[in-house]
């Protein structure tokens, strides 16, 4: 049934489908034409794009100059002085793009059943927050960790080079690992067994691992020496603070009501500042209150939402999810560490897990199996 739907025969609405969903106005391709160019023209080129992408599905052939790419360098920081200090962006033609637009919209529907449950960003059901979640609560577990046996994070960084990649590895993968964090018990065997995989995915491949962004957080229990004899096996530096991942910054310590006091009120001040055209120590004058800003276009607002009554929505939307979708890898450890009785989470508590399997006891009554929920890879859980 999955390939059948995959290899279905192309037809002009499905074109023209995918066509209409991309951003009409984007920078220029190498040819000149934009995707609203053959949006506005669609009478007209309508059948030529169909023959077109036909051709390619069918007999694995391009027209002449169809692939071809400009690459463009964004600059990160205001005076770059070396290439890593540029983003490249590819632009491609719209027939280009048309074609891997419809290659993609095919395959989101078995995505879910090709793509492991650890990766959740860019799969249609998963949300990269998912991680978030995951990877927050396990260091929370890592803070209050006790008894002999340590735990161990590795958050490894690849280098974008865009040469670096195997068309051969490409072809026979579909996951995005470029934020990968390790969780494991913290031994030196398990760091061989971390630094084995990485070593044979590099090889697979062709990326190449940045030593010096990649770093090790070792839970509190650990012990010092255990620590550099690690360090010394994965060549991996030590971290007391795991920065940032996936953009969010990584909460080691208790999170209190004021960790994060004012953060909405920054933002909308932002919005405000931009708005009215204000800068640093340069106040302009609000001519319209904030209340009539944010109301619909139909009342004479701009429609620019008030970001507290969308934090809410977002909670609601994030407790409705874990109740429904209980299968989903988040839920699972949300479900293992805490006694989740109903929708009020005021009336969670940490669940007390005395031992792992039938083997491994926990170092204290108040510790998760979050860990040993997971694919694992001699006891090591993978996330990206």
């Amino acid at each position: 049934m999955d390939w059948n739907e995959l290899d279905l025969p192309l037809t002009l609405e499905e074109i023209k489908r995918n066509l209409f969903e991309m951003a009409p106005c984007k920078a220029p391709e190498p040819d000149g034409y934009s995707a609203s160019f053959y949006q506005k023209a669609w009478r007209i080129v309508g059948e030529s794009l169909l023959v077109c992408v036909k051709l390619f599905f069918e007999i694995g052939i391009l027209p002449a100059d169809c692939n071809d790419t400009l690459l463009s360098l964004i600059p990160k920081v205001p005076n770059p002085n070396c290439v890593k200090q540029f983003r490249p962006i590819s632009l491609c033609n719209v027939s280009n793009k048309l074609i891997t637009k419809i290659m993609s919209s095919r395959l989101k529907s078995i995505s879910r059943k090709l793509i492991d449950p650890h990766q959740t960003s860019f799969v249609p059901g998963r949300q990269i927050s998912d991680n978030i979640l995951i990877y927050q609560e396990v260091l929370n577990s890592m803070k209050n960790k006790k008894g002999k046996g340590g735990w161990m994070t590795m958050k490894i960084d690849l280098e974008k080079a865009y040469d670096r990649l195997s068309w051969d590895f490409i072809k026979d993968t579909v996951e995005d690992i470029d934020d990968l964090v390790f969780f494991g018990e913290a031994t030196e065997q398990q760091a061989l067994e971390m630094k084995r995989c990485l070593d044979t995915f590099c090889t697979c491949s062709g990326q190449k691992l940045s030593f010096q962004k990649s770093t090790l957080f070792f839970s509190k229990n650990t012990e010092d020496g255990l620590q550099q004899r690690i360090a010394a096996v994965a060549g991996i530096p030590i971290v007391s603070n795991m920065g940032i991942y996936l953009g969010i910054p990584s909460i080691h310590g208790k999170i209190k009501s004021e960790t994060f006091a004012g953060v909405i009120s920054a933002i909308e001040k932002l919005i405000i500042s931009f708005l009215w055209g204000s800068k640093d120590g340069e106040r302009r004058c609000h001519l319209v209150k904030w209340d009539v800003v944010t109301k619909s276009k139909a009342y004479g607002g701009l429609d620019i939402r008030k970001l507290e009554q969308m934090n809410l929505a977002f909670f609601a939307k994030l407790g409705w999810r874990l109740m429904q979708n209980e299968e989903s890898l988040w839920s699972r450890v949300f479900n293992a560490k805490y006694a989740i009785t109903g929708a009020d989470c005021s009336n969670w508590r940490q669940r007390r897990v005395k031992t792992l399997s039938s083997t491994k006891e926990l170092g204290s009554k108040s510790e998760v199996a979050e860990i040993h929920l997971f694919g694992t890879i001699d006891g090591s859980m993978i996330v990206h």
